[in-house]
């Protein structure tokens, strides 16, 4: 019976997969695609993007860090908010009991949140608040950044893992991507009212993995896979489609670039996905190499970089002519070193400490202000 069993279940490993891959394949060419559009392209806040990365494009960056104290929990932080005006940085509890939030000069560790693991990852800022997106917890995090009041305004009903990171429109509306489940979840921080948009018939019991979330100046949302289709969807009718290949993205976070199309370094996967967003081709740039990266952030230059997770390279990214460098060695073999972070005003970005116990700090190397008409491309949620 031993060996009958684990036959079996050697060929439903064999099976599974490729029952997905087809069902998928199906779905994407039976479902209605999206209009493609064009006309953010001409967009002013898109051109003004384009040329402050033009006018900073010798500006280079370095690398450093800054030690936090020990905490006792695995990957303590994934993913954080910048606040403009006050300047603070708050890291988003993954397994650690507190916010992290961080100023120029302090380390301050708000509310008491247990220990759990996987509780929320990613976040927004909206209406005076941050709000961290729930993965395991079946409460969606708010702290109210003026009195440091922590409350749980949006209850769900989940058993495991759920969902993974996501957006927040400017109408406050968040949008996360299923984890080990079949739809995407949305939840109205102005009403309350939650939802689902459903990818696969709840009758097939599959569960899909993805990872990264972006909304770009199309107006589409974006979601990207562990092992599938990237998902495009229209916020204002909840109309979805699969585009592009199948692909193993493994992207935690994406940016768009100064030539207006999506990239994101894998995390666990090979390669550096690219999304042409005017043909919907998905392609998986430097296919023989693995990354290790939780973290694809956009530089004053327009020149991407990345937080490094299992990786120890922080790399740079020319978009426009696909040059990629390596600009700093952790020399720190640790899995999950860093997981999301930010990009400052000034340009500096930083990377959240999971299982390390320091802050990455991607410096630039002359004082520049990022315009508050196209701090979206340089921000996100991750």
């Amino acid at each position: 019976m031993g060996l009958i069993k684990k036959y079996l279940k050697s060929v439903l490993s064999i099976i599974t997969p490729l029952f997905r891959r087809i069902l998928l394949g199906f779905i994407k060419i039976t479902k209605k695609k999206l209009p493609v559009s064009e006309k953010w392209l001409d967009d002013k806040s898109f051109k003004e993007y384009q040329g402050f990365a033009k006018v900073n494009e010798n500006i280079s960056y370095s690398v450093s860090y800054r030690e936090v104290p020990k905490i006792n929990a695995k990957h303590k932080y994934v993913g954080a908010q910048f606040e403009p005006k006050t300047k603070r940085v708050y890291a988003i509890p993954n397994d650690a009991s507190s916010f992290m939030k961080i100023t120029e000069d302090n380390l301050d560790f708000i509310g008491d949140l247990g220990d759990n693991l996987f509780k929320w990852t990613g976040g927004c800022l909206y209406n005076g608040c941050l709000y961290a997106f729930p993965r395991t917890s079946n409460s969606m995090l708010c702290l109210n950044l003026e009195t440091n009041n922590i409350s749980f305004p949006f209850s769900y009903n989940y058993k495991t893992e759920h969902h993974y990171g996501g957006v927040c429109t400017s109408e406050g509306v968040v949008y996360q991507p299923p984890r080990r489940s079949n739809h995407i979840l949305v939840t109205n921080l102005n009403t309350g009212e939650i939802r689902h948009i459903n990818l696969v018939p709840d009758f097939l019991k599959m569960d899909l993995r993805y990872c990264g979330s972006l909304i770009h100046p199309n107006g589409y949302i974006y979601f990207f896979p562990e092992n599938g289709y990237v998902i495009k969807l229209d916020p204002k009718n909840d109309q979805w489609c699969f585009i592009g290949g199948y692909c193993r993205s493994y992207a935690f976070d994406a940016k768009v670039g100064i030539d207006g199309n999506i990239y994101a370094f894998s995390a666990y996967g090979k390669g550096l996905m690219k999304v042409d967003v005017i043909s919907e081709k998905v392609e998986m740039l430097y296919p023989e190499r693995h990354f290790g990266v939780c973290g694809t952030k956009v530089g004053v230059n327009g020149r991407l970089y990345v937080i490094p997770g299992d990786g120890e390279i922080v790399y740079e990214f020319d978009v426009t002519n696909g040059k990629l460098s390596e600009i700093h060695n952790c020399n720190d073999s640790m899995k999950a070193k860093f997981a999301g972070g930010v990009t400052l005003k000034d340009g500096q970005i930083l990377g959240m400490p999971a299982d390390a116990n320091r802050i990455i700090a991607i410096n630039c190397d002359k004082a520049v202000t990022i315009p508050d008409e196209i701090y979206d491309y340089f921000c996100g949620f991750y």
